[in-house]
């Protein structure tokens, strides 16, 4: 296990906040410090790398060709979630997991699917991190959510995290991570496309996806942040077993994207995103050629 970051420049606001709301899922306690948001650094370029959906059908493996992939050339590893079949169970497959991904390093981002379930407390014993948190690196601000949670809404004390998150932030780029499709549902686009794209099908079993608060609630803080010169992309990881990635940009510049293996399919994409100034670009790589390319 890593050790926590020591703590910089938490400023009162957010410690009264944290103590008093009690977060569960907050990343900003005194046992998990405060995101400390980098001066940016004009003309280097940074990459990052986002995977999702490696499990297999027994949960004594993951998906090989992931033991292909060169993770050290990026600055940052984003899982989209469903690691294995049923990631936390054992220590034997935590284990696996942890040599595959490192998963108590503050550097790979981790948003959890329904093969992921654990208690909060265990969640955080295994990997370092919230369930639901919020990390900013290289003038980034990483926001992930726990979608498993509510059943894809965003309620509780996860949604009190999401608004002051929301209303505080300072970067010019928020990444938003989730493992469902939320955003699609109710979309006036996107939702006839749910049973071409999303790994769960629409409607209400435990894995589906199902009515949430995302129109209502959620997409209106974006449009906020859209409208006060911040760059929004929102990635989910629910995906493989039709398709390996998707992509939609809405008429506010808003960008959604999802990503995701299934290791029996003949071909599989990854998701690649580089930060140059303040701009972050993306593109969908083949996954064979990329690790032949490596």
């Amino acid at each position: 296990m890593l050790d926590f970051l020591k703590i910089q420049n938490m400023s009162a606001v957010w410690k009264l906040i944290c103590l008093n709301l009690l977060l569960v899922g907050c990343s900003v306690t005194d046992n998990d410090p405060a995101p400390i948001e980098e001066e940016p650094i004009t003309g280097v370029t940074k990459e990052y790398i986002y995977i999702s959906h490696t499990r297999t059908d027994n949960n004594t493996s993951i998906f090989s060709k992931v033991y292909d992939l060169d993770f050290t050339p990026f600055d940052l590893k984003i899982l989209g979630g469903d690691l294995a079949l049923d990631s936390f169970s054992n220590e034997t497959i935590i284990g696996l997991l942890d040599d595959a991904f490192d998963l108590t390093n503050e550097k790979t981002r981790l948003s959890l699917g329904n093969h992921d379930q654990a208690t909060d407390q265990y969640f955080k014993a295994i990997t370092n991190k919230n369930k639901y948190n919020l990390y900013q690196q290289d003038d980034v601000s990483f926001i992930t959510l726990d979608t498993e949670r509510s059943f894809g809404s965003i309620q509780g004390n996860q949604k009190i995290f999401f608004d002051t998150v929301m209303d505080t932030i300072t970067t010019k780029n928020i990444i938003i991570l989730s493992h469902k499709l939320i955003y699609m549902i109710d979309h006036p686009i996107m939702d006839d496309l749910i049973s071409d794209v999303s790994n769960g099908p629409k409607g209400n079993c435990s894995y589906c996806l199902g009515p949430n608060n995302f129109q209502e609630y959620v997409y209106p803080k974006l449009i906020e942040a859209r409208g006060n010169g911040h760059e929004i992309f929102w990635i989910a990881g629910d995906l493989g077993k039709k398709e390996s990635s998707f992509e939609y940009r809405d008429g506010l510049g808003i960008q959604f994207l999802g990503n995701g293996f299934w290791y029996q399919a003949e071909s599989n994409e990854l998701l690649l995103l580089t930060k140059s100034g303040d701009q972050i670009d993306y593109m969908f790589k083949d996954l064979d050629q990329f690790i032949a390319d490596q």
